[in-house]
């Protein structure tokens, strides 16, 4: 078996000498169901905002929107990712280091947020519209809407600390309430201002209101205050670790997003709204099913990076974990695609229709996707943060000329076959070439066979078949009658669900046990048998 690099490795922060505090040693099942729950919680509250205000503000106007949003996502990724991963990743941290990484945050954010005053301009610019007058307007908006959005980067840098130290407990019980109560306060806010008729401001109103709000709750919930403390060793160590946690963000950034800018500087904000609109469902299910994950592969797998034997097993139970959910829920969603565009309005006229090919087309490589996300986590927990860094500008290279290759051959085409056609070649990148590289990492890393590997996704696979058996199946019986399309979606969303949950029950152990279990306790509602203590290796939870 290859090593994973154990010992002190080369990337590592020393430990503080004094104040220093152990990683947190939260239970793995645990933690892991209350990180699905503060995700999961976030990702169902957007998804239902963001179908509320595109519905008012139509497709164009949800592509300016994207734009906007796309580029503060890239900022607060590169700053999120920068210090987070070397809090979390050390085998202790103290409170010298702790302050010093606040006003590095700070200013950070400062930084990142005057690029995006400075750059705002330009940017707007990018977008294709032919009307000269039509493009004023929607680029102004757009600089506008950047300016105002700007703000939210250093507001978000005052509790990075705070998120990073209960992470690296494991604390997401903790971490689950402002997320998700911040997330629902700010979606109130924005359907409020999307049926008053703001446009896309209303977006930005959400925004402001989430980040501002997330805040305060994360202040509530955690003691940890910043005081005026700056060590110049603790930032150079922090620096020489976070550049490359930094460099590595911006590539996996511009790998998963990038496509979202070519579009709008080649095809217009029609097109990205559409594509942004259709990629929105399957990111929500993706983030859903994977981030929780990306939560606490860090923190997880840095406690066994000492342990080349513990940390290979560990590796492998993410892989399981991050197809076992998704592959299901991504075939569930390709099968309910038309159904899901039609809650857009219906009918030949409803003009969200050229999403349905792009959605599903989107769902294949999201599986694909879903099999990269450990990848990144692995590396940093080793210390290899500029190892992750050169993977993912490899794979950000690949993509954008793969991508503005395809936006221009299919420049004169109509937007539908624009956006299937970045979508189809984002399926073909991401399975053909980027799932090969990023797994021959994971095997030099591990020493994790082809055939480990596969037995790893096996229940995954056989459980997105059946979905797809059993939904093809349903659609072309509801067909004989023609229902609405609300019917439609309970019925064939019920079957679909339910082909999932019997063909992972047949075929993985964990949620076989967890459904005898849930069984044993409905038939047995009086029993009181202590409940076992979770082994602390599980395959998922």
């Amino acid at each position: 078996m290859t090593s994973n690099g154990g010992g002190t490795n080369a990337g590592s922060i020393a430990p503080d000498t004094q104040g220093s505090n152990l990683r947190g040693q939260g239970n793995f099942g645990s933690s892991l169901k209350w990180s699905y729950i503060m995700d999961g919680g976030r990702q169902l509250s957007l998804i239902i905002v963001s179908l509320v205000i595109a519905r008012i503000v139509g497709p164009e106007n949800w592509g300016i929107i994207a734009l906007a949003t796309l580029a503060i996502l890239m900022m607060e990724l590169l700053h999120r990712h920068s210090l987070q991963p070397a809090i979390i990743q050390r085998d202790e941290v103290g409170d010298d280091t702790l302050h010093t990484a606040f006003w590095i945050s700070v200013a950070f954010a400062v930084f990142l947020a005057s690029l995006v005053v400075v750059f705002a301009g330009p940017y707007s610019r990018l977008i294709e519209i032919d009307d000269p007058v039509e493009f004023a307007e929607k680029s102004t908006e757009l600089r506008n809407v950047l300016w105002v959005l700007a703000i939210t980067l250093p507001i978000r840098s005052l509790t990075l600390i705070n998120e990073a130290m209960m992470q690296r407990a494991m604390d997401f019980k903790r971490l689950a309430t402002p997320t998700n109560g911040s997330t629902i306060l700010g979606g109130i806010v924005g359907v409020i201002m999307a049926i008053a008729g703001y446009g896309i401001w209303a977006m930005v109103g959400q925004q402001l209101v989430q980040v501002a709000s997330a805040a305060f709750l994360i202040f509530k919930v955690d003691a940890w205050r910043p005081s005026m403390r700056f060590v110049g060793d603790k930032a150079r160590e922090l620096t020489r670790f976070s550049s490359g946690s930094a460099v590595m963000s911006l590539g996996n950034v511009i790998n998963e997003r990038g496509a979202d800018i070519l579009i709008g500087a080649m095809f217009g904000p029609l097109a990205v709204g559409l594509y942004r609109f259709a990629s929105r469902f399957v990111t929500m299910l993706l983030n859903i099913a994977t981030n929780a994950l990306g939560a606490i592969s860090i923190p997880e797998l840095s406690r066994h990076q000492h342990d080349p034997d513990a940390f290979n097993a560990r590796v492998i139970d993410l892989i399981k974990a991050s197809t076992v959910l998704t592959f299901p829920l991504l075939a569930i969603l390709a099968i309910n695609a038309q159904s899901l565009i039609d809650l857009m309005g219906s009918g030949d006229g409803n003009e969200w229709n050229d999403a349905v090919v792009p959605l599903q087309l989107l769902c294949l490589w999201a599986a694909g996707r879903a099999m990269l996300g450990f990848v990144t986590p692995m590396l940093e927990a080793l210390g290899r943060p500029h190892d992750a860094a050169k993977l993912a500008w490899a794979a950000a290279a690949i993509s954008l000329l793969a991508f503005y290759l395809g936006g221009v051959l299919l420049g004169d085409s109509a937007v539908g076959t624009q956006i299937a056609g970045i979508a189809a070649l984002r399926l073909v990148v991401t399975v053909g070439l980027l799932l090969p590289m990023y797994m021959a990492v994971v095997r030099h890393i591990t020493g994790a066979s082809v055939s480990q590997i596969a037995s790893a996704i096996a229940p995954s696979v056989f459980a997105a078949l059946t979905v797809v058996i059993v939904g093809l199946s349903t659609t072309w019986l509801l067909d004989i009658v023609d229902p609405h399309f609300l019917i439609r979606l309970v019925v064939v969303g019920l079957a679909t669900t339910t082909a999932a949950l019997v063909a992972l029950a047949k075929t993985e152990p964990t949620i076989r046990a967890k459904i005898a279990t849930i069984s044993a306790k409905r038939s047995a509602p009086t029993a009181e048998t202590p409940t076992a203590a979770e082994p602390q290796h599980t395959s998922i939870s």
